[in-house]
């Protein structure tokens, strides 16, 4: 199966509220496909704890790191790529805020 059907596969998964099909499809597809700014941002939002949240925003600020010193990509690619990010730390926010809050 093309990884864009995999993605599709995980994102339906994690839509219909099957949260381990969809997580190990996405973690399938990062150890493939480090690159993959989309299977990372879902999976940032499956995983369990914060810990791996964080994690799995890693990579898209390596990424947008390499995409800010013009190593890959364009403008709309750095754009696309930020906005994937803030929407990863924003979930990284709220989980780090319930945890303080209780």
């Amino acid at each position: 199966m093309a990884p864009a059907e995999v993605l599709q596969r995980a994102i339906q998964a994690a839509r219909a509220g099957r949260k381990i099909e969809a997580r190990d499809l996405l973690i399938q597809i990062v150890e493939t496909d480090p690159e993959n700014e989309m299977a990372w941002v879902w999976l940032s939002g499956l995983v369990d704890s914060l810990e791996d949240r964080i994690i799995a925003c890693e990579p898209l600020a390596d990424l947008r790191n390499a995409l800010a010193m013009g190593v890959v990509g364009d403008e709309e690619s750095r754009v696309a790529t930020r906005k994937r990010e803030i929407m990863c730390t924003d979930r990284v926010r709220r989980e780090t805020t319930r945890a303080a809050t209780g």
